[in-house]
């Protein structure tokens, strides 16, 4: 289980019945609202500590669930265990035709890591995107600009975070998902 930490005090405000109290009940109907399939998932609550639990279909799902959740006001921590189906042998291998010429070095690869060491703050998401908090003044184009070396890339990066993200620039301590180019 991995436990990912999220600012309580950011994050969509719960509006339903019991006041914008946290429960699991809130968050699932969060996860209506939004449109994110929760079928077969278990959710518990310990304080402002959720538990998920249940099968995610795939990486991107598994990510947008866990920063659904996360970016719920009132939520410090999401613990996640859920199961992510791995692909396939070919499907793995198959990915691999996608690298640029000379990846496979691990030479180059140590490099690449080396060059672009994670921010402080920033985790990995259980699909492989990087987990970024808002910091004040930060820009969807700035981080675009900074993790994807384009500013014109900020379209990608709602569309990461759609449907959850709020219309505008995201607010301080809002968790983002950075898939990776």
């Amino acid at each position: 289980m991995t436990t990912y930490r999220f600012d309580p005090n950011a994050g969509t405000p719960l509006g339903t019945p019991l006041g914008g109290a946290l429960s699991p009940q809130a968050a699932l109907a969060e996860l209506d609202r939004l449109g994110l399939g929760h079928a077969g998932l278990q959710l518990d609550q310990q304080g402002d500590h959720l538990r998920l639990r249940g099968q995610a279909p795939d990486g991107k799902a598994h990510e947008q669930l866990v920063l659904a959740l996360g970016n719920l006001r009132g939520v410090a921590a999401v613990e996640d265990d859920l199961v992510t189906p791995t692909p396939g042998l070919l499907d793995s291998l198959g990915g691999f035709a996608h690298l640029p010429a000379g990846a496979m070095r691990m030479q180059a690869a140590h490099a690449a890591m080396d060059a672009h060491p994670p921010e402080p703050g920033t985790s990995y998401g259980p699909g492989g995107s990087l987990f970024h908090p808002v910091q004040p003044g930060e820009s969807l184009a700035e981080l675009a600009r900074r993790h994807y070396g384009d500013a014109t890339e900020a379209p990608r990066l709602m569309a990461a975070n759609a449907p959850a993200l709020p219309p505008g620039e995201p607010p301080t301590g809002w968790v983002l998902r950075i898939p990776p180019r």
